[in-house]
């Protein structure tokens, strides 16, 4: 796993989930978002499970570019039964290069159950935002949101029979 910049360590039982960047070679303007599962053995650590992105990047430098391409999400689909192993995934996670979005919301369309996305903002020109979410692959709808609750963006998440990819996303504004 190469790391270019470290963006977040969560603290996970057995392990860590590692939200970092990495930059292609062939364009190092346009990073590459990576959510990866380290667990703790007897004889180091081990790489698990994960995956990444490179969203549509940058916002901030084209001002004609649609709203709802400010923010990425990708789907890790579960691992328990798989050679992977167990893993905290499934998660919805993804970045934001607009400042405008204050609130990701995911919402189970089957169940109708709601996840609020926690938000790392640090030192770096964009925002990371994750949920971990129950139950087995369903189908989401994805609400970016502003700090008055105004909704800026949203998109349908599919997930059936997801290894791990970027989502396909249906609507949006």
């Amino acid at each position: 796993m190469s790391v270019d910049r470290v963006i977040h360590v969560l603290e996970m039982d057995r392990g860590v989930v590692v939200f970092h960047v990495k930059y292609s070679s062939t364009n190092k303007d346009r990073p590459i978002i990576q959510a990866e599962f380290v667990k703790k053995t007897y004889a180091g650590w081990k790489w698990v499970f994960g995956g990444g992105h490179s969203p549509i990047y940058n916002v901030k430098e084209d001002p004609v570019m649609e709203f709802g391409e400010s923010w990425s999400a990708q789907y890790l689909p579960s691992t328990e039964g798989t050679e992977f192993g167990k893993s905290p995934f499934p998660m919805i996670f993804g970045m934001i290069n607009n400042d405008e979005i204050d609130n990701i919301i995911s919402i189970n369309l089957n169940t109708e159950k709601e996840y609020t996305a926690t938000i790392i903002k640090g030192d770096h020109d964009f925002y990371v935002w994750y949920v971990f979410i129950e139950g087995k692959e369903e189908d989401f709808k994805i609400i970016a949101k502003n700090m008055d609750g105004k909704v800026l963006s949203e998109r349908n998440l599919k997930t059936e029979n997801a290894v791990t990819r970027e989502v396909l996303f249906n609507g949006g504004q």
